[in-house]
């Protein structure tokens, strides 16, 4: 059995799934498809130990056209998913998420609060983004790979100006396992190999390896794709 909350805005030829719950303030495009036991529109909790604040506000959601939503997978209220994205079963979505259109969001993926993602991003499998994190567009990133935006490690209190995930630029890969530290830059048509730790920002064109990594050589010109794209 469904529940889904009276003033949701449908579009046409949805699919819903079975046991799904979609909270108020939703809005699905034409043509999306929910999977089952999928939760759209879920409320933001917050900790009595939380260092982070919960801002009260209203929170719509929106699933843009064509956009396919797995089994298994929470949608935090304020989300908003462009158009023709695929979000695979069991991906975690925290509130005031914004993916751009035709991105990929993979299996068990678990993305914080106040990220942003580009058009065409593929974030695989099994991977976490932290908040405040923003990826521009034709970003890749393997499975596995963690980033984190507290140097402090919640100690003495973190305010929110103080939490900064990295800045992933345009057309920039990350390797499968890779670690990505607080406030670190990526810079355009970068590569992380995998498993590289990355403790200091990458200059763009820039192929970077290693623990701590370590720039090892640049993309070649001919390889270069952000220059493509405006």
């Amino acid at each position: 059995m469904n529940f889904i909350a009276p003033d949701c805005k449908l579009g046409r030829h949805v699919t819903i799934g079975r046991f799904v719950v979609i909270h108020p303030q939703v809005t699905l495009g034409d043509n999306v498809v929910i999977g089952d036991h999928s939760i759209i529109g879920q409320l933001p909790q917050k900790g009595r130990s939380s260092s982070l604040k919960l801002k009260v506000k209203p929170r719509p959601t929106k699933i843009g056209t064509g956009s396919r939503i797995g089994s298994g997978c929470i949608i935090y209220a304020g989300a908003t998913i462009g158009p023709d994205c695929v979000i695979a079963d069991l991906a975690a979505i925290r509130e005031d998420f914004k993916l751009g259109r035709q991105s990929i969001i993979g299996r068990g993926v678990m993305i914080e609060e106040s990220v942003t993602i580009g058009s065409y991003v593929k974030v695989m499998t099994q991977t976490h983004i932290t908040g405040f994190t923003t990826i521009s567009h034709h970003v890749f990133i393997g499975p596995h790979v963690v980033t984190a935006n507290d140097n402090k490690l919640d100690r003495e209190g973190i305010q929110v100006h103080q939490v900064n995930g990295p800045t992933i630029k345009k057309a920039a890969r990350i390797g499968a396992n890779a670690t990505i530290l607080p406030n670190i830059t990526i810079g355009p048509d970068s590569l992380v190999a995998a498993g590289a730790v990355v403790t200091k920002n990458v200059p763009g064109y820039t192929i970077v390896m290693g623990v701590p990594a370590r720039p090892v050589g640049k993309i070649p010109l001919e390889d270069r794709y952000a220059s493509k794209f405006r």
